[in-house]
């Protein structure tokens, strides 16, 4: 509803053409469950991230009922988390937080949209400084270019195989950052680039059927267990 209301408020800002030219240019209309507290986290976590204060919440995970529900511990009570914010990120079409689950020493992205309970604490955050991947600050848009759809993991050099005909394919994912060279095999190109590697096993076995990642070796691995592991699923061979 607030998206409908903001598109008729900019489409009345512009001219009678360009009105008339919309005709028959649609937006698909939100189909994902609704959290009704999305706006006040966002505010909260705004204030928190100018006063460098930390905040605690529930982060919850849609059920069969469609319906969120916080996280449990292992003994079944509800998990209630300690977070250094820092930045809020559009990305993919969706919101998320930058930060550092206080319990470990690596940087963290949440969906704010599966924030609950959101409270703002009195209690400092933790330096960027002391987050591995942020010692030099937070660098946006390095950061976003090899947590590439928010995958948080270690930035490797990964190499891959593709045919040429695919590098636009490559690039819709990856963007300009990706560098190209001619193989030996015609019509195969290479690609290398620095990437986040749970991004990359990710791409590569939804792409398994055209890509084939040849470096690192750790990455080469577990692409092929997460593939040994649609094969046993599928139950072939």
């Amino acid at each position: 509803k607030q998206r409908k209301q903001l598109i008729d408020k900019v489409g009345k800002l512009s001219s009678s053409c360009f009105n008339k030219r919309m005709n028959h240019m649609h937006c698909m209309s939100a189909d994902a469950p609704q959290n009704m507290e999305l706006f006040l986290t966002i505010e909260v976590l705004d204030e928190a991230i100018t006063q460098r204060k930390q905040v605690a919440f529930n982060y919850g995970y849609y059920g069969k009922d469609l319906e969120l529900h916080a996280g449990l511990n292992e003994d079944g009570s509800v998990k209630r988390q300690i977070i250094n914010p820092y930045q809020m990120v559009a990305a993919e079409g969706r919101y998320y937080l930058i930060c550092n689950n206080d319990k470990y020493n690596t940087a963290a992205n949440y969906r704010v949209d599966r924030i609950m309970n959101i409270e703002l604490l009195d209690t400092d955050v933790k330096p960027e400084n002391q987050v591995e991947g942020l010692e030099k600050g937070l660098n946006l848009q390095e950061y976003m270019y090899q947590n590439l759809n928010m995958f948080t993991s270690k930035a490797v050099n990964a190499e891959f195989l593709i045919p040429e005909k695919y590098i636009s394919l490559v690039i819709d994912f990856f963007g300009s950052h990706a560098r190209f060279h001619n193989t030996k095999q015609k019509g195969i190109v290479s690609c290398r680039l620095k990437v986040s590697e749970e991004a990359m096993k990710h791409w590569a076995v939804e792409h398994a059927n055209i890509a084939k990642v040849v470096s690192p070796e750790s990455l080469v691995q577990k692409i092929r267990e997460e593939i040994r592991r649609a094969n046993e699923l599928y139950e072939m061979d």
